[in-house]
């Protein structure tokens, strides 16, 4: 994508895009308050997005872990299934 269709897009989507993530972090802080909670990142594509809500989330008590997932068995078949490839650091309920 040329360089100024790339500045064009953020220019008109950026500013909404930061506005809907901090609704998004208000909502779960409503909902999570300041309960000692982990959130739980998908790698790779949810990084750059996780990392928004993340700062944007008022819980002190928050800590974050990372999983990667597969849904491919091999190297060109989707299995439909997730595969578990690196769980996190913390065991969940």
């Amino acid at each position: 994508m040329p360089y100024t269709l790339v500045k064009e897009f953020r220019e008109l989507f950026a500013p909404a895009i930061s506005m809907r993530v901090r609704e998004l972090a208000k909502e779960l802080d409503d909902i999570y308050g300041v309960d000692p909670s982990v959130a739980v990142c998908v790698l790779r594509g949810a990084f750059m997005f996780f990392g928004d809500v993340v700062r944007s989330l008022q819980n002190k008590k928050l800590e974050v872990d990372f999983v990667r997932l597969s849904s491919y068995t091999d190297s060109s078949t989707n299995s439909g299934w997730k595969t578990l490839l690196t769980a996190g650091a913390r065991k969940l309920r």
